[in-house]
């Protein structure tokens, strides 16, 4: 947060709203596939991606690791994972089935 977006929840909000159009016809879905760049690279297709989905209450993101600090491949199997807009837990069950 801060960096690649917004550290700031209204910040982010008004961001997210100008790149998400009003949702039309969201299908049903198994995977999203989204850019990550900026978002003044990216944030329209991803924007337009998201508003055509509907998003299961529980995800798997997958990411690479920018910094190169760390594993190379971790799983966040427990607690919340916390990010301008609030906290989300970690559903463990789905993360224990991964590893």
């Amino acid at each position: 947060a801060g960096q690649f977006y917004p550290g700031k929840k209204v910040e982010l909000q008004k961001s997210l709203q100008s790149l998400i159009p009003a949702k039309s016809g969201a299908k049903p879905t198994i995977a999203v596939m989204s850019p990550h760049a900026g978002y003044m690279y990216s944030g329209a297709i991803a924007g337009k991606t998201f508003a055509e989905a509907e998003v299961p209450d529980e995800i798997i993101i997958l990411g690479p690791n920018h910094t190169g600090r760390g594993q190379a491949v971790s799983v966040y199997d427990s607690g919340t994972w916390e990010t301008p807009l609030g906290k989300t837990e970690i559903a463990t069950d789905l993360a224990g089935q991964i590893v």
